[in-house]
């Protein structure tokens, strides 16, 4: 957190009266982005590899409050071909040095082996939630900027390995 100074005291005392519409705003980014999970999970072909999502029960995340609008995921319970029951989490974060990631994983999966993805796409090393696919993007990135084209990418990746779910 930013040591109080001059600069933030004139900065809050400026913008009193606007944090009204910021907080308005970061709640139709949520919203917004619970219509494109929705959307896209709903029309995703989850035949291919033979995946029966539960799409009456999405479960959507955010931040706590003290980091409002820095998190939003959607966590979705699926079940294989071989009766494994699992939940993707798709996610979004935000940052204060102007980055964006975008991730999702099969939560709690450490030992899958990701193969033949697009090289946009990152694992990050495996903790306590599972293994995570980020695509990291900076504000220049913005021209080509598709929350459904990238959500797309990582599902893929994920539901093409689903055969290695335990």
């Amino acid at each position: 957190m930013a040591k109080i100074n001059d600069e933030i005291i004139k900065f809050v005392e400026d913008g009193i009266f606007e944090s009204g519409k910021a907080y308005m705003a970061i709640r139709y980014f949520e919203e917004y982005l619970k219509d494109v999970f929705k959307d896209l999970l709903s029309n995703y072909n989850w035949d291919m590899f033979e995946i029966k999502p539960n799409l009456n029960n999405l479960n959507f995340n955010t931040s706590s409050r003290k980091s409002i609008g820095d998190y939003f995921s959607c966590n979705l319970q699926l079940e294989t071909k071989n009766g494994i029951k699992k939940t993707i989490v798709l996610a979004y974060n935000s940052s204060t040095i102007g980055l964006i990631r975008i991730h999702g994983r099969w939560n709690g999966e450490k030992d899958i082996e990701y193969k033949d993805y697009d090289n946009l796409i990152k694992p990050r090393v495996a903790d306590i939630d599972g293994i995570k696919l980020d695509i990291v993007l900076e504000e220049k990135d913005k021209l080509k900027f598709s929350f459904k084209d990238y959500y797309t990418m990582i599902l893929d990746v994920l539901t093409k390995h689903s055969d290695q779910l335990k």
